[in-house]
């Protein structure tokens, strides 16, 4: 529903979400012959929310009582590359059934044929748990339209770093999971990725360029995400972060990462 007030005019409500700065060490990456665990020294989240008008229809927090427009959240303490065990589909699959099975992995060199070295898989046999970002020790938060009368289609936009040192941003995967008023469990709406999606049953010693693939469908670029928020609505959000397990270098050990990630509001 719109009105007459200045809140129709409202073109874009943005919610600066999520600015992740990823600085690893080269020592880090001793899990290509230890345990598969890459520490993050420095993790910085930071949000904020503006609309055209200064009104502050969209607040962002970890409960529903949530005015304000800002949130920060728990800096995690590593990563473990990995890959999911199964594929997924976007409006169907829950965050349940996605986080249900990781398997931590790595790659590896092996003579191939003609004695040409080939990159292949690396199981240490270990399911895990992938990372849910957190704030305030919850691993969700809330997006709230806190209109009583105007109705927001709310374009998920997201953007990678491209200068020369990111080389991390091809290995990071983020999947967003969305549950609006209350819905019984979140569902995949899309899956923030520059790169392939490794999933599946990987066994040790595959070649990684003839491990399965995820549909390139669940690849979203800036905008092709979305949702609507009702006046009064909310919609409860979960971010599964993981680094690709079949797809780490060692030459990744000193690259840094720049992730920023918007949530845009549009009058409907």
């Amino acid at each position: 529903m719109r009105t007459n007030s200045t809140v129709r005019r409202i073109i874009l409500v943005g919610i600066m979400l999520v600015l992740v700065f990823i600085v690893l060490s080269t020592a880090t990456y001793a899990w290509y012959s230890a345990n598969n665990v890459v520490t993050v020294d420095n993790v910085t989240f930071t949000s904020s929310a503006n609309d055209a008008d200064g009104m502050g229809l969209l607040a962002i927090g970890t409960n529903l009582n949530a005015t304000t427009n800002n949130l920060s959240f728990d800096p995690p303490s590593e990563f473990h590359p990995m890959i999911p065990v199964s594929s997924a589909v976007i409006g169907e699959t829950t965050y349940s059934e996605f986080v249900a099975g990781f398997n931590k992995t790595a790659e590896g060199l092996r003579e191939g044929i003609n004695g040409i070295a080939e990159w292949v898989a690396k199981l240490d046999g270990t399911a895990i748990t992938p990372m849910t970002l957190t704030s305030s020790g919850e691993n969700y938060f809330y997006v709230i339209n806190r209109s009583s009368e105007d109705d927001f289609k709310i374009k998920v936009d997201y953007m990678f770093d491209e200068s020369s040192s990111t080389g991390l941003k091809d290995k990071l995967h983020i999947a967003f999971f969305v549950g609006l008023n209350g819905a019984a469990e979140e569902t995949l709406i899309g899956i923030a990725s520059l790169s392939d999606i490794h999933y599946g049953a990987i066994s040790a010693g595959d070649v990684i360029a003839d491990t399965p693939k995820m549909p390139t469908s669940l690849k979203k670029a800036s905008g092709e995400m979305y949702f609507f928020l009702n006046a009064s609505q909310y919609a409860k959000i979960r971010l599964v972060v993981w680094l690709d397990g079949v797809d780490m270098k060692n030459e990744h050990g000193e690259k840094n990462m720049l992730f920023s990630l918007t949530f845009r509001g549009e009058s409907v």
